[in-house]
């Protein structure tokens, strides 16, 4: 065994430290006699021992922080999930736009049996990717393109607007303000009646209570006091509303 070195750092760290050799040191069936031991033997095995307690300690935390870690995988792999969902997405709206763009003006006034076109399937399936591309699109393509097609009615008098106004589903509360959105950026009439229930967009999104919509509509001029088939106002369906909150 090599003979211990003096250290008067080592003896001054021992002297200032509060807490005993004893303490870090482990138990022995022959306690070594501190006090009549050399002081810079004292000194450099309680360096040597305190040496070792922070080694342990390091290993402690490096574990604690790989159980972390492990831990919060199942997070990281959803959080990875979603942006690989989020990108599908992306690349799957970008598709579309592509394909969108690529259309002929003839397939885009084409017509099926209830005398709707692509912009009226867009609009009532609330795809907003579809709608905003092929809105875009008309502009350039077709000649008079608002009353051609933004404001072209089906077979009902339904026009793309009224239409997007329909479908209430979980997802419409975000996509219908969208949509209505797209459609009056494209100079669409916000005053459109349907030709059986004379409803108009305005109509529909009071009987939903989707505030958002009505804001939309409102500011593009929507006129609040068209009746209806039966003499209903867009205030009366937002009674029922009411009604069915607090009654």
């Amino acid at each position: 065994m090599k003979p211990l070195k003096s250290n008067n750092k080592s003896q001054e760290a021992l002297k200032n430290d509060e807490e005993p050799v004893s303490a870090i040191l482990p138990a022995d069936d022959n306690p070594v006699n501190f006090d009549e031991m050399d002081p810079d033997l004292a000194a450099e095995l309680y360096e040597r021992e305190l040496e070792k307690k922070l080694v342990k300690q390091n290993k402690s935390k490096k574990f604690e922080e790989e159980n972390e870690n492990n831990n919060s995988e199942p997070q990281d792999t959803s959080s990875r999930k979603k942006r690989l969902a989020k990108k599908a997405k992306d690349t799957h709206a970008d598709s579309v736009k592509e394909e969108a763009f690529h259309i002929t003006p003839q397939d885009m006034l084409r017509i099926e049996r209830n005398q709707r076109t692509i912009l009226h399937r867009a609009a009532l399936d609330q795809n907003t990717d579809l709608l905003r591309t092929l809105c875009m699109s008309a502009e350039t393509k077709i000649e008079n393109f608002v009353v051609e097609f933004i404001d072209k009615p089906d077979k009902f008098g339904n026009t793309a607007l009224l239409t997007a106004c329909i479908l209430n589903n979980d997802f419409s509360a975000k996509k219908r303000p969208e949509c209505i959105e797209i459609l009056l950026k494209a100079r669409a009439n916000p005053n459109i009646r349907s030709g059986l229930t004379l409803w108009t967009p305005l109509t529909w999104c009071a009987y939903y209570g989707d505030l958002d919509s009505v804001k939309s509509l409102l500011n593009a001029s929507a006129i609040a006091y068209l009746p209806d088939s039966k003499g209903c106002y867009p205030i009366d369906y937002c009674g029922l509303q009411v009604k069915k909150l607090f009654f």
